[in-house]
């Protein structure tokens, strides 16, 4: 009985669907919806969240494979017995005041509706799906020398619908202006379940009778209001969205209803495909550092920086720099900000100047008055480079990063971070936020486009803490009636979302009165995102609001130590980074692959944090969960035919599924701005989990993979004679679990090492040494996978440094727990560590340095050792100790006419180790060679999940996403550090891939 009360609790999932909810769902899917739709309580929790501070759960997510699916779900919408069901759609999920939050359905078009349809390079025109990134539009856009202008922070992930719904414009609105003006036409999905095309440019055919009639009502409204409009609507250059009554007449009485589809938050139709206007790239650039000991100091420039016209003028203040110091980032631009003693400013502003063939005249006027010391800077940096320029920008970009990293339960969060003001007005009114912040005695940061008046503000609060929720509201309230003294907007280019609340105090009964007809006039019956920007039936759908739920209010209920212990899960704050478009990108590769937010860092952290609140309803926390303990063999024997788990019984079934999709390949530990660990806490829950519930065979094929290795390397013929039986390899994938099993090597290291005893080392062997052989010795330490499945790589590496002139001495094999920690087998895989640590350690008291071959078994004795026993071991990558070895060296030329090499290097090495494909390159460049490095997104092997059968598909599509279009394009010869990296490329290509060892020792042997 003891036994079952320290075993995992079942975890019914919760909220689940009513009977109206159900019948809709049927409803779509008889009518034909060729998308998915998954009403899943992990996917819907995903969707929940998004890079506000907000949580609501939605009823269900549709993802349209096309515009016909849109129709689909609107058609359904518009029958009688539906009429109380309401959806959002979403975009990228980027919404910083929970734009597309809703507890109705969701339509998110980004999985399958992300297609550029058209490019007119003579026209300057594009025609894209909503789905379509911006950085995704960009880059097809680049070859025709043409760009979307708006320029929002999260380019890499929002989509070009939500940048509608939203009016997107960030850096450069003041030149190129927001998302609304740059769409020329929209196809829109309304609810009476028809498509329509809105077009109001010159010559456009005329507007169906649905969209006319439409077009006549907004006018009559804006007739009717124009006094109104004039008055309440402030002068600024960001203008005001949501809706924009003010630009969607012109003076000739035009309507142009794209105007208030900008901004509307999917309020009034569902887009289904945009016309935009592009603009040529600017080829001539310059990005000036101005440097100031103030935030002040820097914001009161502002106005003068304004008169040289530049395209754009970004500021940081001391908070974000401060940030900055301990961030990679900062090396990449130290020598451009700091002042001259070493110390940070206490402020930066990046003033850019941009033209075609020639920099705008301004560029000249302010060159020449900062060479006079004209102006409020310190001192300034002139980038000119693009890479110069982008790490600037960086720098800027990674504000919401820096301040996310903030340590503590204090977390700045973004409720009033887009307010705007006359730009001459800006630094007093800073003067008069700060001063409400600091009455309230919260940190915050501050940066934003100070050249049009905007500023990003985040305060920092804990919001597990009730007092905290209510400081938000309180603030939000202040701001927001400080921001109207200055002639200012509380919300500008974010969207109105939970701040729909001051919509009503803003714009006064007759402007609010006007709204509500301008929702009516293109959604009736009030299905399409209610609540926000205005409620027509407030006792049915109330006004969104400041006192709607929170993270926190969730959150609170896990006990803190339970919140401490888990803090990659409970930091993600759905900033949405790990959702990168880019196929090259490293970070989340099962999500891109499959473009299922569940899988992605941010999926599997709100599972996970879900996860724990149901657990602590139970009354329990992990601290009370035994991780099995029993044999290995045992345990497989007890789970052989376990019976399926059904995914609606118990919510742990279906966190398990998300973790299951992970490929620990650790680059969200490093390369999301808050640092999500998924590895860490998959293996932590995976413990628990399979505590009760039984493992798939698979993994315990490969929990024994170091040990069965070194068994199986004694009689490697047979093993790979046995392994190309076809019926073996059946039993293997259908029982087993295990597709395409590498041969092993022939010989394996620790066999050739019989035949060079020297390079082997013992006890016996140092003792004998001298001096001068032991300041010579590099200790290479073994890892399963090159030394039984790669010999020759390892080998090679024990060859090169040997004819550098060291004395390789490899370690025996100690198996080193890397399979066990990724599945989850804790408990044996601190052992194991110990066991390793034991060995190495007693290496390590030579005081020589210690290589390690494969990267990421080489990181893991770093950082999952740190956390399974408390101490790193002292084992440095190869090609660390390889460039700094050669750097004590004279350069020497090994070949006349070199071949050019590409580095494809490991994806943990690229994150963890950020030094690694510099120090590849280094050691090329000092041998005469030439070595190109670039990035490429992840292989998807990963050690062994693209071996594992459930697996297999992902593990190809993700290949396919960059390795395969990259190698098949790359002229130079590849290289490939990692082992799961070459055994991708051999299984999906029949190529053998070198390491960069060999080709280093061939060219010295040549």
């Amino acid at each position: 009985m003891l036994r079952w009360i320290l075993m995992l609790p079942t975890l019914p999932p919760e909220h689940a669907l009513d009977s109206l909810h159900r019948a809709f769902v049927e409803r779509v899917a008889a009518l034909g919806f060729a998308g998915d739709i998954d009403t899943s309580y992990a996917t819907r929790l995903t969707l929940a969240t998004d890079n506000s501070a907000f949580q609501t759960l939605p009823a269900g997510v549709f993802f349209p494979r096309d515009e016909a699916d849109i129709v689909r779900v609107a058609s359904a919408l518009a029958e009688p017995a539906f009429h109380a069901i309401y959806l959002a759609p979403r975009g990228g999920g980027t919404s910083t005041i929970g734009c597309s939050l809703t507890a109705g359905f969701v339509l998110d078009c980004s999985r399958h509706m992300n297609r550029i349809v058209s490019i007119d390079p003579d026209a300057r025109e594009v025609v894209v799906q909503p789905g379509v990134v911006l950085d995704q539009l960009n880059a097809a856009l680049a070859e025709h020398d043409l760009f979307f202008a708006p320029n929002v922070a999260p380019s890499s992930r929002a989509t070009l619908g939500g940048m509608a719904n939203t009016d997107g414009c960030g850096k450069g609105s003041r030149i190129y202006g927001k998302t609304s003006d740059h769409v020329l036409a929209t196809r829109v999905v309304l609810t009476d379940g028809a498509a329509h095309v809105i077009d109001s440019r010159e010559g456009a055919p005329a507007p169906d009778a649905r969209i006319a009639a439409i077009n006549d009502r907004v006018k009559s409204i804006i007739d009717d209001n124009r006094g109104e409009i004039a008055r309440v609507f402030p002068d600024l250059s960001r203008y005001l969205s949501g809706y924009n009554l003010a630009q969607a007449v012109d003076a000739k009485g035009h309507c142009h209803l794209n105007k208030l589809i900008g901004g509307s938050e999917g309020t009034l139709a569902l887009v289904s495909e945009l016309t935009l206007k592009l603009t040529p790239i600017p080829n001539t650039t310059v990005l000036y550092a101005l440097r100031y000991d103030s935030f002040d100091a820097a914001l009161r420039d502002a106005e003068r920086l304004v008169e040289y016209d530049p395209s754009a003028i970004e500021s940081v203040d001391e908070k974000v720099m401060g940030l900055a110091r301990d961030n990679p980032i900062y090396e990449r631009v130290r020598d451009m900000i700091e002042n001259a003693d070493g110390s940070t400013p206490g402020a930066v502003n990046l003033v850019e100047f941009a033209g075609r063939d020639a920099l705008p005249e301004g560029a000249n006027r302010l060159d020449a008055a900062l060479n006079n010391d004209e102006g409020g800077a310190t001192g300034h940096y002139r980038a000119e480079s693009a890479e110069r320029r982008a790490a600037l920008w960086d720098l800027r970009k990674g504000g919401v990063g820096l301040l996310g990293s903030t340590p503590g339960a204090k977390k700045p969060l973004p409720f009033v971070e887009d307010t705007v003001v006359d730009p001459r007005v800006l630094a007093d009114y800073v003067a008069d936020f700060r001063a409400i912040l600091d009455e309230y005695g919260v940190a915050y940061g501050m940066f934003g486009h100070i050249d049009v008046g905007c500023l990003h503000v985040r305060p920092a609060l804990d919001l597990t803490d009730p007092a905290d929720e209510r400081i938000m509201r309180e603030i939000t309230t202040r701001v927001r009636h400080l921001a109207e003294s200055y002639g200012g907007l509380l919300w500008n280019e974010h969207g109105k979302g939970y701040r729909s609340e001051y919509n009503r105090p803003f714009f006064g009964e007759p402007l609010y009165g006007a709204l509500g007809d301008i929702k009516r006039a293109f959604d009736p019956r009030n299905q399409l995102n209610p609540g926000k920007i205005v409620a027509l039936e407030p006792e049915r759908v109330p006004i969104a609001a400041m006192d709607a739920p929170t993270r926190g209010t969730f959150d609170r209920q896990i006990p803190s130590d339970e919140r401490t212990a888990f803090p990659g899960a409970m930091q993600c704050n759905g900033n949405g980074a790990c959702f990168d478009y880019d196929p090259a990108h490293v970070m989340c590769p099962s999500y891109r692959a499959t473009r299922d937010r569940l899988h992605s860092p941010k999926g599997r952290a709100s599972a996970m944090r879900e996860w724990l609140r149901q657990l602590a309803a139970t009354g329990q926390t992990t601290a009370d969960l035994v991780p099995a303990e029993s044999p290995l063999w045992l345990r497989a024997a007890r789970d052989l035919g376990a019976a399926p788990t059904d995914p609606e019984a118990d919510f742990s079934h279906q966190v398990w599924q998300a973790m299951d999709g992970c490929l620990s390949c650790r680059a969200c530990a490093t390369q999301c701005p808050i640092r999500v660990d998924v590895p860490t806490f998959k293996s932590e829950f995976l413990a628990l989990y399979h505590g009760r519930y039984a493992r798939p065979p698979v993994d315990y094929a490969l929990a024994g993979l170091e040990t069965g290795a070194v068994w199986a390397a004694k009689l490697p013929g047979l093993a790979n004679t046995a392994l190309r039986v076809p019926a073996l390899r059946r039993i293997l994938a259908d029982k087993l679990g295990l597709v395409d099993p590498p041969a092993l090597s022939r010989p394996s290291l620790p066999a050739w090492l019989k035949q060079y005893p020297a390079y082997r080392y013992t006890p016996d062997g140092w003792a004998l040494m001298d001096d001068r052989e032991r300041q010579r010795t590099v200790f290479v330490v073994q890892d399963a996978f090159t030394s039984f499945f790669d010999a020759p790589v390892a080998i090679a590496v024990v060859e090169l440094i040997a004819a550098l002139g060291y004395r390789p001495q490899v370690v025996p094999f100690s198996a080193s727990g890397k399979p066990l920690h990724v599945k989850g087998f804790l408990p044996e895989f601190e052992r194991t560590a110990n066991r390793h640590a034991r060995v190495v350690e007693a290496v390590a008291e030579h005081g020589r340095p210690l290589v390690g071959i494969e990267p990421s078994v080489t990181l893991a004795l770093d950082t999952d050792y740190r956390q399974a026993i408390g101490r790193a071991l002292p084992v440095q990558p190869f090609e660390q100790w390889l460039a700094a070895a050669l750097g004590e060296q004279a350069p020497s030329v090994v070949a006349d006419a070199s071949p050019t090499y590409r580095l494809f290097n490991h994806c943990t090495a690229r994150t963890e180790s950020s030094a690694s494909s510099r120090a590849w390159r280094d050691a090329f460049e000092h041998l005469g060679l030439v070595l190109e490095t670039g990035d490429v997104g992840c292989c998807g092997m990963s050690g062994a999940y693209g071996h594992e059968a459930r697996h297999r598909d992902t593990s190809q599509a993700i290949f396919e996403l960059s390795w395969a279009e990259t190698l098949a394009a790359s002229t130079p010869q590849p290289l490939v550090p990692g082992y799961s990296c070459r055994s991708q490329i051999a299984r999906f290509q029949q190529k053998t891939a070198q390491h960069p060892a060999q080709v280093l020792l061939a060219a010295l042997r040549a």
